[in-house]
């Protein structure tokens, strides 16, 4: 049993609100807006150390899956898996769905998950 944290990151919202700079086919969560790199790869160097984490899950709108596997690999991140949400909210904040598969995640009684909205961390 792995005593490492499994680092979910949430990037499949469509950042509208930060329009123009984010505009449906390249949200925020894929833009470089405070440096070289994009949040989401931001995100992804703070869960790269292989002692505390394994590879990223990622959870995102399959418009983005290419994106991901891009940016990803620009790095060279492993990542552990990329889910596909089957439905993207039109409305308020969509991590709902991210969070609770964070939770199900788990897969044992001493396994750590971590949720990573890539905005925020």
């Amino acid at each position: 049993m792995s005593s490492r944290i499994v680092p979910v990151i949430l990037a499949g919202g469509r950042g509208t609100r930060l329009w123009p700079m984010s505009r449906a086919a390249r949200p925020k969560q894929f833009l470089p807006l405070t440096g070289a790199q994009s949040l989401f790869q931001q995100t992804l160097e703070r869960v790269a150390d292989g002692e505390v984490y394994t590879p990223a899950i990622i959870i995102t709108n399959a418009d983005y899956r290419f994106i991901v596997a891009e940016q990803a690999s620009e790095m060279g991140a492993p990542l552990a898996g990329v889910l596909l949400e089957p439905v993207a909210l039109q409305y308020g904040r969509d991590d709902r769905g991210g969070g609770g598969f964070c939770a199900l995640i788990r897969l044992g009684p001493m396994r750590c998950c971590m949720c990573c909205p890539p905005i925020t961390m």
